[in-house]
């Protein structure tokens, strides 16, 4: 496919459906410094040649998205004084990382997520003391996730799970990486508490630990992370009531706290959250009544409290969610009509409460299904909608 290249510096060629192997003739053009190839259908294994570093000084290498398979050479990058972005990901990479790709002092990004590399998570990343953005999900990864992680001082974006082969538990000193605006380590079989370090980092703007097996409360640290837009914890066993200082979490967009072991009401503080519009907090064992600071949630527009112990009436405030379309009330103890004016003026495209009964637990005329109260898997837990 050289005849595809019009400029030496950069080379960009994303989604072209480009077939073939890499060429080593293309470690010839001394002046090419950005190699970018996502989205194509490049095959083969990654020639040794394009991490000689003396010989082809690249700045940044993109090849993500394509059929790229094999183990990555031993000697890849070594001391590399140029490269600044490497992104593998979504190919067929087996085997280990080489050694000599953590002395590429300059590396500020690496990608290698979706491939089949395997080992425990390298140690010797942490010799990266360039890196902004780390990304080792979805692979074959075992082990814990290692504690030194904890020295890269650069790091805005962190993604390391998605494998259950991933064990241990969350290290604290993940409470040291103060730039980080996204950590993301869910789908593992981390255990344990989830550490109150994380409070500490105040730029933190996503955090997800979701589908794993963390423990105990929920800590109240996690209420100072006043950039958070996005919380997600569901699937683990997390235990006891729900931290009142998440309501201070007030540019929170999306918080789902859904299939833990959660207990006791939704705080009231909840009612400050007037950007959220995703809250996910089925499957718990949540009780009390459904206060009235729910109307004051006024973007909801994904609304789940369904399989908990909720008793009493739904409140008159639910009237004032506009925006709301999936409303999931059904495995509760939620008696009596629904609030006048929701039938009239909510268009809901999914609203689900226990009136499948005669007479109705629950009087609902524009539910769109109706479950039977009483029997927990009437309706399902989840939906995908």
């Amino acid at each position: 496919f050289l005849s595809t290249l019009c400029s030496p510096t950069p080379w960009r060629t994303a989604g072209q459906e480009l077939l073939g192997h890499l060429p080593d003739e293309l470690t010839l053009l001394s002046d090419l410094t950005h190699l970018l190839l996502p989205h194509n259908s490049i095959q083969g294994t990654l020639p040794p040649a394009y991490g000689d570093s003396s010989k082809f000084p690249l700045v940044a290498l993109d090849l993500r998205d394509n059929m790229i398979i094999g183990t990555l050479a031993d000697g890849f990058f070594a001391n590399s004084q140029t490269l600044e972005k490497l992104n593998l990901g979504v190919n067929m990479l087996v085997g280990r990382l080489p050694s000599s790709i953590f002395t590429t002092q300059s590396l500020q990004s690496l990608n290698l997520t979706h491939n089949n590399l395997t080992d425990e998570v390298p140690v010797e990343i942490s010799y990266l003391a360039s890196l902004t953005s780390l990304d080792l999900s979805y692979n074959l990864w075992r082990g814990e996730v290692p504690t030194e992680l904890g020295v890269l001082s650069r790091l805005e974006h962190l993604i390391v799970g998605g494998y259950r082969g991933i064990t241990g538990q969350l290290p604290t000193e993940i409470g040291k990486l103060t730039r980080l605006r996204l950590l993301d380590i869910s789908n593992t079989k981390m255990r344990g508490k989830l550490p109150a370090e994380i409070g500490n980092l105040l730029r933190l703007q996503s955090l997800d630990v979701s589908n794993s097996e963390m423990t105990e409360q929920v800590p109240s640290e996690y209420g100072l992370l006043s950039n958070l837009q996005f919380l997600n914890m569901a699937q683990n066993k997390l235990a006891g009531s729900i931290p009142t200082t998440l309501g201070l979490l007030t540019e929170l967009v999306d918080l789902r706290l859904n299939g833990n072991n959660l207990i006791g009401p939704i705080p009231t503080e909840f009612g400050l959250l007037t950007d959220l519009e995703v809250l996910h907090m089925q499957a718990n064992e949540l009780n009390g009544i459904i206060g009235a600071e729910l109307g004051l949630m006024t973007s909801l527009m994904d609304l789940r409290l369904n399989h908990n112990n909720f008793n009493g009436t739904l409140p008159i405030s639910f009237v004032l969610l506009g925006d709301l379309r999936v409303a999931l009330f059904h495995a509760n103890s939620i008696v009596g009509p629904i609030p006048t004016g929701v039938c009239s003026i909510l268009i809901l495209e999914q609203f689900m409460t226990d009136c499948n009964s005669q007479p109705p637990t629950v009087d609902c005329s524009c539910c769109t299904q109706c479950c039977v109260p009483q029997v927990f898997d009437s309706c399902p837990v989840d939906f995908d909608f």
